[in-house]
């Protein structure tokens, strides 16, 4: 999963999906092999809140978040 919160320094309008995006495309091929991986997404955007930032906190789910594998079927 990741938790995504922009700081802004301005009310400017910005989507707060093109943001998270960005940020998932750009971890592509260094922090996972492609986006798809990711399972659970927390972003906020907090406008006019000082000088602008983005922190990322990157976590690993439970494996009960993901589907188990077949088993094969002479098990």
């Amino acid at each position: 999963g990741i938790d995504l919160v922009f700081t802004t320094n301005d009310w400017t309008r910005r989507d707060i999906d093109n943001m998270v995006k960005l940020v998932l495309d750009a971890c592509n091929k260094v922090v996972w092999a492609d986006d798809a991986q990711v399972l659970e997404v927390n972003a906020r955007l907090f406008r006019n809140g000082g000088e602008e930032n983005t922190d990322i906190a990157i976590y690993r789910l439970p494996d009960i978040a993901v589907k188990p594998k077949k088993k094969a079927s002479n098990e």
